[in-house]
């Protein structure tokens, strides 16, 4: 049994390859570990609040992002590697937090929407994680459903 209450509605994900699901609490990322008796790792890598987690089709990667930020700086993307849970990469792009972060199913391509009040799309490279476009719209984004089918096919909520 589960409890969890948080602002967000992309906060919670199970690896169930490796018997572990994660959740953020404010700037944090709790990992449980099924396995064994109450054994959780914290990861803290941020000063802000997160605002999502997601997981890579492949496994090995965790990504997570802030909600929320002074506008000196960038909402960071952070990306995990789940074989050590060390941070791989720190991205920047949208200024004003991130709501929403999908891969692909391939894998390819990271997408990344930016909060509500920024209203932009950004895509990226999964394999190098790199810009590849990125777009401005008139309306916020929750969420985003993602498709392959000889090209990728994006589905916005």
């Amino acid at each position: 049994c589960l409890g969890l209450s948080v602002n967000s509605m992309h906060n919670l994900i199970f690896n169930k390859n490796d018997k572990w699901y994660a959740y953020t609490v404010n700037n944090k990322i709790i990992i449980e570990f099924l396995e064994s008796e109450r054994n959780q790792l914290v990861l803290s890598d941020s000063k802000d609040e997160l605002s999502c987690l997601t997981l890579s089709p492949n496994g090995k990667y965790l990504i997570t992002a802030v909600g929320c930020v002074n506008r000196e700086e960038y909402a960071a993307i952070m990306v995990y590697d789940t074989s050590s849970f060390e941070l791989k990469k720190k991205l920047g792009f949208h200024f004003k937090g991130v709501q929403c972060i999908k891969i692909s199913p391939n894998g390819k391509y990271m997408i990344s929407i930016g909060s509500k009040e920024e209203k932009s799309v950004c895509v990226w490279n999964f394999t190098n994680l790199t810009v590849i476009d990125s777009k401005s719209v008139k309306f916020s984004i929750i969420d985003i459903v993602c498709e392959v089918q000889n090209e990728i096919f994006l589905y916005f909520c």
